[in-house]
């Protein structure tokens, strides 16, 4: 079904059903649970920071996300948790019919994908996806076997006060040497240091699983996420790195990452070469040698 979108993916097979085989998987009830404490989160950031985030809007998701009808919303865990279940099975169901020898999981992290938190607004995530796509293109995607698919992604570092933006991936076939050629591109080569001398806060900018996915459904779940954690790089002894802990952001960023993830659609967030969503899942579109 010809520019059917990934979000309008249907629920997969029974056997694909990610909710159901992967320990640790959201429950209902749970997402259910967080979208209440979600919508009582944004009252009380109009609350306690009207400067900071727009009353009006807030108010209004936190009714959406509290009212027993469905938001449609990416700032809803509850619908993140049906789009989670749809979009990993049927990437699953993709993945059992080829080799899993030639797919493997990555995460790219863009240097200009990086903003301060007060500006938050201003990250477009379908500008960031149709820079990286201009990348792999411009690493011979078009001319590489198999296929990839992508979804943006954040993370907010409560010391520097910044968003780091990035993407959660599989490639199959050829287009895993295409995610690996990124790393010649200045936006994302590997950096111990920055332009002004000091310690990078990302140095792999491209990371690669070198091994064939294992444990499945568990790693698929991991590229489409229903949250964005807080987890803080720390600068010690010459050094930065990030802690190994994940956290929940603190008010007013949850909020702000809650009315950014209410303006944009999952196809905004997602990143797919060689591959169209259908009435009956991801299809192929590039053959594999």
């Amino acid at each position: 079904m010809s520019g059917r979108g990934i979000s309008g993916l249907g629920m997969p097979f029974l056997q694909y059903r990610v909710d159901l085989w992967c320990p640790g998987f959201e429950t209902a009830t749970a997402s259910t649970m967080e979208d209440l404490s979600r919508g009582e989160g944004l009252c009380r950031a109009v609350r306690d920071y009207p400067g900071k985030i727009d009353c009006r809007e807030a108010l209004r998701l936190a009714a959406a996300l509290t009212s027993e009808e469905s938001s449609g919303s990416l700032a809803s865990s509850a619908d993140m948790r049906n789009h989670r279940i749809k979009v990993c099975g049927h990437i699953w169901q993709l993945i059992s019919k080829v080799k899993t020898h030639k797919v493997r999981s990555f995460t790219i992290i863009p240097a200009s994908w990086e903003y301060q938190a007060d500006r938050l607004a201003e990250a477009d995530p379908v500008a960031m996806i149709k820079a990286l796509r201009a990348a792999l293109y411009g690493r011979a995607a078009g001319q590489a076997s198999g296929w990839l698919i992508a979804f943006v992604h954040s993370e907010h570092d409560p010391i520097g006060d910044v968003f780091r933006f990035h993407v959660h991936g599989i490639a199959y076939g050829g287009m895993i040497e295409v995610v690996d050629r990124l790393r010649t591109l200045p936006n994302y080569r590997s950096r111990l240091h920055l332009p002004d001398g000091s310690r990078s806060p990302v140095y792999r900018r491209v990371r690669r699983n070198r091994r064939r996915l294992r444990n499945l459904p568990t790693p698929i779940t991991y590229l489409l996420q229903s949250f964005w954690p807080a987890r803080a790089v720390i600068s010690a002894a010459g050094s930065r790195y990030r802690v190994r802990r994940k956290g929940r952001i603190k008010e007013p960023r949850h909020s702000q990452v809650l009315m950014w993830l209410d303006k944009h659609r999952l196809e905004d967030l997602t990143l797919m070469i060689g591959l169209r969503a259908t009435q009956n899942g991801l299809k192929q579109t590039k053959p594999v040698s």
